[in-house]
């Protein structure tokens, strides 16, 4: 059974700050499956509220979270992965942040700076790389 991940969607326009547990797999290579399916619902251009609102769409198991980070997911055990995809202003993107949970001696490691999520994408998928994956 595969983990449970978060994802928190900040300073989208017209939207609080919203925390989800998503079920299913966590890897950043399914997060950027699930990305790349919002845009392309969305559509060109997509706006940040137009891509939270066709990945709210899409993630129909979604769970809210009032505190991500300070709760343990439903069943007990820890969260695999969390992402972090933030709007700031006059960015004009996106900025997807991701982690992995290593254990309580080693916590959470990062998989590198904030990109844009078309570069989020485009590292992670894929089917936009014609390859598996592999987070460095």
């Amino acid at each position: 059974m595969a983990s449970p991940s978060v994802v928190s969607f900040l300073g989208i326009p017209g939207w609080g700050a919203l925390h989800l547990q998503l079920a299913g797999s966590a890897e950043p290579a399914a997060m950027a499956q699930r990305l790349r399916r919002a845009q392309e619902a969305a559509g060109a251009p997509c706006p940040p509220a137009a891509l939270l609102t066709a990945f709210l769409r899409q993630e129909r198991d979604a769970l809210p979270l009032a505190r991500p980070w300070g709760a343990l997911p439903l069943g007990g055990h820890r969260w695999s992965h969390r992402y972090r995809i933030v709007c700031r202003r006059g960015a004009g993107d996106l900025q997807v942040r991701a982690w992995c949970w290593h254990g309580t001696a080693r916590g959470w490691r990062s998989y590198g700076r904030s990109l844009a999520i078309g570069r989020f994408v485009e590292r992670f998928d894929p089917a936009r790389r014609g390859a598996e994956a592999v987070p460095r």
